[in-house]
């Protein structure tokens, strides 16, 4: 999650909101945090990623901003 991808979102004017959003390769979850934030609670994002190792870094991510909108997925 870096810069460009934050302001890609907001130049675009992407309204979230109540969506459902899915993040294909996932990696630690920095932008899948992002998107669950935007989405907020009564959306969801699917964070889907080929490594247990990723998702369980990006799951203790997630936690840590008290975020329960996320479902990961390996695949």
């Amino acid at each position: 999650c870096n810069p460009y991808t934050l302001s890609f979102l907001d130049r675009n004017h992407l309204d979230l909101t109540h969506k459902v959003v899915v993040d294909v390769g996932c990696g630690i979850g920095m932008i899948t945090v992002e998107f669950a934030k935007r989405v907020g609670p009564l959306g969801k994002v699917i964070a889907v990623d080929i490594s247990e190792e990723q998702l369980a870094l990006a799951k203790a991510y997630a936690n840590r901003h008290q975020l329960t909108n996320i479902e990961f997925v390996c695949l």
